[in-house]
């Protein structure tokens, strides 16, 4: 995930049977849908603040979605019969590129407590209806500091411990190597089947990693 909102299907029961299609995107925004075969099945535009252009497979227009398709700009679901998005705690008019209400916390998500990122919509999505923020930051950041934290509780580890735990993640292998490894690297290796679901000493929990 680049973002929070970043959607990759959908299933939907149609008449008994289930409808399952997959989402592709530019930096923030739904592009075009695509069926369980890669076919294109209708495609998105949109002006500055979100305004949808829907279009078939050919780009040709349409007047609304064929497919009830709802998450669009910058991943926020469209109310259908009045177009505008709920961005969790504030509804965004795109014909009038603003919020329809004032920011809740105030000056600290900007000056103008109605104005969408600042005007800044080509680098800038609000996730939440109160402060600007560049995409990515849900998953490269916390990332970025996971890795970073681990590295340097690694590093202050005596030699007998990183070895143990070098030895116990990669599930193989000589202790010796633990001089030669840097712990970030460990993540290239795949685990013996013996070690799949073990507890991480690093991470803890249960074998299911969330960054």
């Amino acid at each position: 995930m680049r973002h929070l909102d970043d959607l990759i299907c959908r299933d939907r029961r149609i008449g008994g049977k289930t409808e399952r299609l997959y989402v592709l995107h530019d930096s923030f925004n739904v592009t075009a849908i695509i069926d369980v075969n890669g076919l294109v099945l209708e495609r998105y535009g949109y002006d500055a603040f979100g305004t949808p252009r829907y279009m078939d497979a050919n780009f040709g227009s349409r007047s609304s979605s064929n497919y009830d398709w709802e998450t669009l700009y910058a991943g926020y679901r469209i109310e259908g019969e009045t177009g505008l998005y709920g961005v969790r705690h504030r509804i965004l008019h795109s014909p009038l590129g603003r919020f329809g209400s004032r920011d809740p916390i105030g000056e600290a998500g900007g000056l103008n407590p109605y104005d969408y990122v600042g005007n800044n919509s080509v680098n800038f999505i609000d996730k939440f209806g109160l402060v600007p923020c560049s995409c990515g930051e849900d998953v490269t950041f916390p990332l970025a500091r996971t890795l970073t934290n681990i590295s340097n509780t690694f590093a202050a580890w005596p030699r007998d411990k990183k070895t143990k735990v070098c030895v116990t993640i990669i599930g193989e292998g000589p202790a010796g190597f633990v001089d030669a490894w840097d712990i970030l690297e460990l993540a290239y290796f795949s685990p013996s089947p013996q070690q799949l679901g073990k507890k991480s000493p690093l991470l803890g929990g249960n074998g299911d990693h969330h960054c």
